[in-house]
C-alpha cells in the first residue's frame, strides 16, 4: 500500500456542518475523500465516514463536537472501514438504508434511482440547504490525485464518463446505470430541494448556482448515455453488476 497523506482535520463547511478530509488508494490511484459531519440538534450525523480512517486527529475532533448518533454508509462502495467508528462510538447507529430517515430532525433522505449496482443515499442537511452525495457526481482534477491515473486509466475513465475539472457521474453511477426514467425522477427530487452547495466525496465542492448547473448536467449527461444504449448493453451491465 502506498504511503498516503496524513488526514486533515475536521473544518466546518457551513454551521452545522463539517468536512473530514483525507487519502485512498483505489485502482493503481491515491484518491482524495471526504467524510461529512452534520449536527442535528444535541446529536451528530457522520456521512460517509469510510474508507476514511479513523485516526487519532478525527476521533478527538469528532469527540469535541459531541456525540456521534447515526452513521451513515450511503453506498456499496463507501461501505467498508466501518468497524473502527462502530468500535470507537459504541452507541452509534448504522445504515446503508433509508431505514431511520423519519426518526431524524433537519435531513432529508432519498435513494438515487436508475443503477443496478448502487444504491446511494442522497443526504440534505436542511437549515444550510447543503446536499451530500458519495460517488453519484465527482469532480476530480489533478488537486485531488495524489497519484494520478495512468494514461491507460486516463483512456478508460474518459470512456466511463469522466471528464476531469467537470462535475460528472462516477464511472460506476454511468456504467451501471439503467433505468433512465428512474434517473430523472431522482434528479428532479434532488433540484426539487434546491441546494446552495453539494459536498462531493471526492472532488470540488459545487457552490451557488454552480452547485445546481453541475447536479442538472451530470445527471442529464448520464441518463442521455443510458437512452442511447441498446437493451443488449443495458441487461450487460445489470448481469454484470450481479457479479460483483
Amino acid at each position: 500500500m502506498p504511503d498516503l497523506p496524513a488526514p486533515e482535520p475536521l473544518r466546518e463547511h457551513r454551521p452545522g456542518v463539517w468536512i473530514g478530509a483525507s487519502w485512498l488508494p483505489f485502482l493503481g490511484m491515491v484518491l482524495h475523500t471526504r467524510m461529512f459531519v452534520l449536527r442535528l440538534g444535541d446529536d451528530l450525523l457522520l456521512y460517509s465516514p469510510s474508507p476514511a480512517p479513523l485516526d487519532d486527529g478525527t476521533r478527538q475532533g469528532l469527540e469535541a463536537l459531541g456525540a456521534p448518533r447515526w452513521m451513515v454508509a450511503p453506498n456499496e462502495i463507501h461501505n467498508v472501514g466501518l468497524k473502527p467508528f462502530q468500535q470507537a462510538f459504541p452507541d452509534i447507529h448504522t445504515t446503508g438504508c433509508p431505514g431511520h430517515p423519519k426518526r431524524v430532525k433537519d435531513v432529508r433522505f432519498h435513494v438515487i434511482g436508475g443503477n443496478v449496482f448502487l444504491h446511494e443515499i442522497a443526504v440534505l442537511h436542511v437549515p444550510t440547504r447543503t446536499l451530500l452525495l458519495a460517488d453519484a457526481i465527482e469532480n476530480l482534477d489533478e488537486r485531488h490525485l495524489a497519484k494520478p491515473p495512468s494514461a491507460a486509466m486516463r483512456w478508460m475513465m474518459r470512456k466511463m464518463g469522466f471528464r476531469e475539472g467537470e462535475p460528472c457521474s462516477s464511472p460506476e453511477h454511468y456504467l451501471y446505470a439503467t433505468a433512465p426514467d428512474a434517473l430523472e425522477a431522482s434528479l428532479a427530487v434532488l433540484e426539487g430541494w434546491e441546494p446552495e452547495s453539494i459536498l462531493l466525496c471526492h472532488g470540488q465542492i459545487l457552490e451557488g448556482p454552480a452547485a445546481r448547473e453541475g447536479l442538472h448536467e451530470s445527471f442529464t449527461r448520464t441518463i442521455a448515455a443510458v437512452r442511447a444504449r441498446s437493451r443488449l448493453g443495458r441487461c450487460f451491465w445489470a448481469t454484470a453488476s450481479r457479479l460483483q
